[in-house]
This record gives structure tokens, C-alpha cells and sequence, in this order.
């Protein structure tokens, strides 16, 4: 079938935006691929501009500065240098969102035989949906390059998705697009099990025994006490994952301490007031949506409680990790665990969607991107079901001068570089005041090289090991190269290497512990997680300065203060905008009976963990007479 690329609105006056999700950066090379690719096989490519003529006035909403950045010679209606159009691609102007609206686009497709239009650009929300229906009306069939196309409104473009997604438009990340045909837009393909595993959890709560499950939840927690039966699962989350093997026997520890904890959950008791009384109910049918990087602890951590308080379950972990996942219900379903209280149902992002919105699902509790988030709010809005989300971090740390600088860079190097970079806790950024930078990044660098072991994630020596695959390295690649573009330096730090321990060169999924020096608090560096190795150096002027620095990023999961003095203390516990707060201490682990949420873009909903289970996993119900 013919192709055509529409590249909508890829105009400086809407790509200046700080809101903008993806990143400008990042959003230009993807839709810079793309555009090549269509370039390298000879197909159709067709720019589609809003330009204002000089006697309009735009759209009626703009102000009049927008209006007039967007007149043919304005400022803001040219494209960037690397998105300009070649000989022989033509250009077509729109005045409003669609880009039918000019009448000689559809013309223009027929002559070059388009069948199939692949649509990039801004916004997702507003001009690429318009557009999008617009060729689906005129019997196009419609492919949206999900990672190609971006809005500053990421909420509206998520409900763009969610609703386009079974109607009008397939979508698809620019890699697929350029290496293969896309299927064109369709209801998602549901697990064929789905509808009989909540089928069966709602017939097993009612018939589950609390105690029966809080016995099976012991047991398992003992069963990963055994040596051998710990070694194994850990060697499993090494496989599936690349985390290094020493994580993974951390991990089944706090697995194990967190089912440990949930055998012992009671509801608790009715409470008796003069007008009647008050009880604890459990939710239902609770989804559970886990990432790839703590495949065992975060659903532990969920799933527990969950149980425990007389819920079922239906889990749908990240692929890379849904044979951990099988491990563990299997492991449950022979310590005792009453049938079909838990199912498994495994699938990638349609399925994590499918399972939201199952009616027979009650609440949900999802641990992914921001943009998974945005997702399952709307989802659980529409449905109007209780929604956990804890959506990662871009965690800072202030680091004073004031401070045992060895100590402080003993405990960031691990937090910043250890399991590449891959814990929603992660130190990203370190606020270090001015004057310090050298003394900090110089421990930093002997802590890496002493301490720090990049290498098989096979090796018990091994605390740096691969990213989950190397489309991830290459995107922090990526990013690296931007800023560096940017003119920000980037330093490579050395780790301490054995013979056994080293890094193959060949491998892409690895990345060196990396450092970058960034005095711009808007940079993409600085504003973006990048879930990878890479820690950001800020320079901060005084205290007050480090505080705007720390709080300066849309998420607000983890900070820590590195300092001694009591006023600054008390002022970083006072003004820090996130859920968790350390002091002398890396962003990096929390506690297993301690709450654990973000603020701001961090989280939705009551925190995981100690009083937030009883929050989250049961709800307040009234009886009078």
C-alpha cells in the first residue's frame, strides 16, 4: 500500500513550548528518522503549515502575538533548519486545525497514489487528531507516529489516543513505521482469557478464607528464605531484565520482607460512634500494572496488601518481566493461595489498557512512565475507580559544602549509576553549591573507580550492569548527544573492572557511568528523566537558589539533603516538594513499612506501603441502626 508522511505543524511557534511532551529535542531527531527514512524509499512527504495571511487574524483564541509570529515571514512559521522541505516535497498552508481545511491537499494525495498516510508533528491533541479524521472521513487509512508526534497538553493527547486508537488511526513508534507494514487501526486485540479471570476472581473472593490467605502469604515469604529457591528466582530477574545478579538477591530480600509484613494484615476492627458504626471493606477486583525494573518487589509490594486485605487480583506485569512474574504466582499458588484470587494476564500496552477497563476490574494500582499514567487517570476517571500511580522521578539532592564530600559522593555514586541508572529512586541530579563542583565530581569519580563494577550482570561483582535493551541506551545516547550539542560537558567516569566483570564492547546496551555538568535549570537534560547512568551536576548560588533548583522539575518522588546545619535542615524539610525526604542520604531504596509516594507528577492517589495499604486497598463504609 502507498505511503505518504504529513508533517503537521512543525513550526518554531509550536515547538517553543517547556511543556512540550516529547521533549523538542528528542521530538525533532525521532521525526528527523522518520523523515529520512521516507526520504531514503522514494516516498510521498508533504508539509502541512499554519500560516496567517497579513489580513487574518488567526484563530479567534490566539493572542495576537502568536497570530503574527505565524504571517508567511513571521518568526514562528518556519520549520527547524533539518525540517525543511527538499525538492519535489510540497508545502501546504492551513489556517485553522486540519489540514484538509486546504482544499488541495486531498489532490494532491490522489495524484501521488497515498493510500496510507503516516502523520507526525503538533499538536496531538489539537491539529494532528483533526487531521487524523479528517483523512479517515475521505477513506485514508491513518498511521500516527506515536513518538513522532507531541502536544504540551499530555492528558488531552493521551485521551487522543485512547479514543482514536480503536476508530480512526493505528499507532505506532517511528522504528516500526520505517521497518515494516503497520496493521491499520482496529479494536485492540483483548487477552482471550481476560474476561474469565475476572470471572474467577470475583467467584474466589467470595468464597476466600482471610486466614487461608494471609497462611499462604507466610509461607512464600518463607519459601524465598531457602537458598535455593531465592538463587533461582534472582538468576531469573538477571535473565529477563540484565539487572546484575547481587541486585536481584536484594530485591528477593525485600520481596520477601514485603509478603512477610502483608501475612500479618488484619482489617481492622468496626469502629462504634453514638450515630452508628464504621468498617473497612476491600475494593474488589484490584489490576496491577509493574515495570521491568523491580519485576518481583513492586508487585510484591502491591499484590501483598492487596491479598491480605481480601482482594483479588489480576496482574499484568512488563513483558520483560512476565516470566518472573509466572515464577512468583506460581510460587503463591503452592504455598496455599486460594484459586484464582490471582491471574496473570500478559501483553504489552493494549493489554495494560484492556485490563484498566475491564469491567470486572474495581481499582488500580500501576507503577510505569508519566505517560502510562496519564493513560490509566483517564481510564480510571472514566470508569470512576480508585487509581495508585507511582510515576518515577527526576529525584535531586542537594550536596553542601558543609558536608563530608567523600561521604556524600559514597552514597550518590550508587544511587546515581547502580542498576544503570533503572530505580524510579534514582539520583538524578545533584544541586551542589557553587565552589564544590570539583571537590564532589573528583570523589565521585574515585568512588566509581573503587567501588563501582560495570560488567555481566551475571557476575556477583557486577553493580552496573546492561539497560533492559538497547533501544534504551540509545535513547539516553541520544539525549547525551543533545546536550552536548547544547554545549554542556559530558564526562565519562571510570569503573572499577575484573577480568571477569568487563564490559563487551559490542554489547549497545551498555552505557558508562556518565556525568554532566549543566548550569541551565530549563535544559532537557536537567527538566527530563532519563532513566539511565546519568547524573546532572547544578551549581547553586546559595540556599535558596539550591531549593528552586531541587524543586524545579515537574516530578517530586525522592530529595535529599547532604548538610550538617540545623537551619538548613529544617528549611530543606520545610520547602522540599516530594513525597520522600533524606537527609545525609542518596535518593536511591526506600523502606518496606514506610509510605512511599510522589508529589506533583510523581504519583496519583495514597502512597504504597505502611499506612497508605489500609489507604488504598480497602474503603470506608457506614452502618446506622
Amino acid at each position: 500500500m502507498t505511503r505518504a508522511l504529513l508533517l503537521v505543524d512543525l513550526q518554531e511557534a509550536f515547538l517553543d513550548s517547556a511543556e512540550l511532551e516529547p521533549a523538542r529535542g528528542e521530538l525533532l531527531e525521532t521525526v528527523g528518522r522518520l523523515l529520512a527514512g521516507f526520504r531514503e524509499r522514494d516516498e510521498s512527504v508533504f508539509h502541512i503549515r499554519t500560516v496567517v495571511a497579513r489580513d487574518e487574524r488567526g484563530m479567534p483564541h490566539w493572542p495576537p502575538e502568536h497570530a503574527a509570529a505565524l504571517r508567511e515571514d513571521g518568526p514562528g512559521a518556519a520549520p527547524p533548519p533539518g525540517l525543511r522541505e527538499q525538492p519535489g516535497e510540497r508545502v501546504f498552508h492551513k489556517r485553522f486545525y486540519g489540514a484538509f481545511g486546504n482544499p488541495a491537499l486531498e489532490p494532491a494525495l490522489r495524484e501521488a497514489g497515498a493510500e496510507r498516510l503516516v502523520l507526525a508533528g503538533t499538536h496531538h491533541h489539537a491539529c494532528v487528531r483533526e487531521t487524523a479524521l479528517e483523512a479517515y472521513e475521505r477513506g485514508f487509512e491513518v498511521i500516527v507516529a506515536a513518538d513522532a508526534t507531541a502536544a504540551y497538553d499530555p492528558l488531552h493527547a493521551a485521551a487522543t489516543r485512547l479514543w482514536m486508537e480503536p476508530r480512526a488511526a493505528r499507532y505506532a513508534d517511528a522504528e516500526e513505521i520505517g521497518t515494516g507494514p503497520v496493521e491499520p487501526a482496529g479494536a485492540a486485540a483483548v487477552p482471550a482469557h481476560l474476561d474469565a479471570c475476572a470471572a474467577a476472581a470475583s467467584a474466589a473472593r467470595s468464597t476466600a478464607r482471610p486466614e487461608d490467605v494471609r497462611a499462604a502469604l507466610a509461607r512464600a515469604a518463607e519459601a524465598l528464605s531457602e537458598p535455593s529457591a531465592a538463587d533461582q528466582l534472582a538468576r531469573l530477574i538477571t535473565a529477563e531484565s540484565g539487572k546484575p545478579i547481587a541486585l536481584a538477591g536484594r530485591e528477593l530480600e525485600r520481596t520477601r520482607r514485603l509478603l512477610d509484613l502483608a501475612a500479618a494484615i488484619e482489617l481492622p476492627p468496626t469502629v462504634l460512634t453514638p450515630e452508628g458504626r464504621s468498617r473497612r471493606r476491600p475494593l474488589g477486583t484490584v489490576a496491577l500494572l509493574t515495570p521491568h525494573n523491580n519485576p518481583l518487589a513492586i508487585a510484591a509490594g502491591k499484590l501483598g496488601p492487596a491479598l491480605a486485605f481480601g482482594n483479588a487480583v489480576l496482574w499484568k506485569p512488563h513483558p520483560m518481566g512476565a516470566k518472573v512474574a509466572a515464577a512468583l504466582a506460581a510460587l503463591l499458588a503452592r504455598s496455599g493461595l486460594p484459586d484464582g484470587l490471582l491471574a496473570i494476564v500478559e501483553g504489552g500496552a493494549a493489554t495494560g489498557v484492556a485490563t484498566l477497563s475491564h469491567p470486572g476490574v474495581d481499582a488500580a494500582t500501576v507503577t510505569g512512565s508519566s505517560a502510562a499514567g496519564w493513560a490509566a487517570q483517564l481510564i480510571c476517571a472514566g470508569r470512576r475507580i480508585p487509581l495508585q500511580a507511582e510515576l518515577g522521578g527526576n529525584n535531586g539532592a542537594i550536596v553542601w559544602s558543609d558536608c563530608d564530600l567523600t561521604e556524600a559522593a559514597g552514597a550518590i555514586a550508587p544511587a546515581a549509576f547502580g542498576a544503570a541508572g533503572q530505580r524510579c529512586t534514582a539520583t538524578r541530579r545533584v544541586i551542589v553549591e557553587a565552589g564544590a563542583e570539583s571537590e564532589l565530581l573528583e570523589q565521585l569519580r574515585v568512588v566509581c573507580a573503587e567501588e563501582l563494577v560495570q560488567g555481566s550482570p551475571q557476575d556477583p561483582r557486577t553493580t552496573i550492569g546492561p539497560l533492559v535493551d538497547e533501544a534504551a541506551a540509545e535513547r539516553a545516547r541520544r539525549l547525551l548527544r543533545r546536550t552536548a550539542a547544547g554545549g554542556h560537558e559530558i564526562l565519562e567516569l571510570d569503573t572499577a573492572t575484573t577480568e571477569d566483570a568487563s564490559v563487551d564492547d559490542a554489547d549497545a546496551a551498555f552505557l558508562a557511568p556518565t556525568v554532566v555538568c549543566c548550569s541551565d535549570p530549563a535544559a532537557e537534560i536537567v527538566q527530563r528523566e532519563s532513566f539511565a547512568p546519568i547524573l546532572v551536576l547544578e551549581p547553586a548560588r546559595d540556599f535558596e537558589h539550591a531549593l528552586r533548583l531541587l524543586n524545579g522539575v515537574r516530578e517530586g518522588l525522592v530529595a535529599s539533603l547532604f548538610s550538617p546545619d540545623a537551619q538548613r535542615r529544617n528549611e530543606f524539610l520545610e520547602r522540599a516538594e516530594a513525597g520522600v525526604l533524606k537527609l545525609d542520604r542518596a535518593t536511591a531504596d526506600v523502606g518496606v513499612e514506610t509510605p512511599f509516594g510522589g508529589w506533583k507528577q510523581s504519583g496519583i492517589g495514597p502512597p504504597e506501603h505502611g499506612v497508605g495499604n489500609l489507604e488504598f486497598y480497602t474503603r470506608l463504609q457506614a452502618i446506622y441502626g
